[in-house]
């Protein structure tokens, strides 16, 4: 029987593989567990810091809102130093009030005792602030007057009870003032020229009055609207009532 001449290679031994550590099942547990409650107090405190927020934010919103006392002070832009005066009657008188109280006569009356004027009244600036128009008393008639807003370039325009003011401050419309059974007109006095014209001299009908209110312009400045009463004379039996379109272009009047 044949003898094994082979000896056996003794065989070597391997390193043992490593492992991972095994992690018991609670510790998960645990793990996933911090994680949402740290998740959770997240979730609170931001949603806590957002109402704090939207809080502050009302309050203070309300706060910028709230109405103050009469007056208020406000930080704006430099007001033009025109708007920061008022043409008003004081003493019968023109006067110019500043925002510091001051006051300066800018028509006297007694500049105009020769004209008979006691006193000035219903004094209206033009709408560009550069001009104004009053009204002077005397002992029977009622006078218009224009002048710049500075009390300069008096002007005695003519007998009248009103004045308004074009939209573009270049004319004046107003009524006649009158003392007796005499016909009321619209007349315009344009500022450039001071020539004053009558609208209305001869709109009535034949053998009838008529009597014009407050004439009001259009925007822009090219007609001029009034309401009217025309009564028949001498017997004063029929009346009539309507509205009065005048075109200051045409020169066109058109009653409604």
């Amino acid at each position: 029987m044949e003898e094994k001449t082979q000896q056996e290679t003794p065989q070597v031994e391997a390193d043992p593989e490593e492992v991972a550590p095994i992690v018991p099942e609670a510790s998960k547990k645990k793990y996933w567990l911090v994680i949402g409650l740290t998740a959770l107090v997240l979730l609170l405190l931001g949603t806590t810091g957002f109402f704090v927020y939207q809080k502050y934010q009302l309050k203070k919103n309300q706060k910028v809102t709230q109405s103050k006392p009469y007056p208020v002070v406000t930080k704006s832009s430099p007001t033009p130093e025109k708007s920061l005066k008022e043409i008003k009657i004081i003493d019968r008188n023109v006067c110019q009030v500043t925002t510091s109280n001051e006051i300066k006569i800018l028509v006297n009356k007694n500049d105009y005792q020769s004209e008979s004027i006691s006193g000035f009244d219903k004094v209206i600036v033009s709408p560009d602030e550069t001009k104004m128009c009053f009204l002077g008393y005397s002992p029977v008639p009622i006078w218009l007057y224009s002048a710049n807003v500075d009390g300069g370039n008096v002007t005695k325009v003519g007998l009248g009870e009103n004045c308004v003011w074009s939209p573009d401050s270049k004319k004046i419309a107003f009524n006649n003032h009158v003392t007796d059974v005499s016909p009321i007109d619209i007349l315009i006095f344009d500022i450039d020229s001071t020539k004053v014209e009558n609208l209305t001299k001869e709109t009535a009908p034949e053998g009838f009055i008529r009597y014009y209110e407050i004439p009001q312009w259009s925007g822009d400045s090219t007609t001029i609207t009034a309401n009217f009463k025309s009564v028949s004379m001498p017997d004063e039996t029929q009346r009539e009532s309507g509205t009065s379109i005048i075109n200051l272009l045409t020169k066109e009047i058109v009653d409604k």
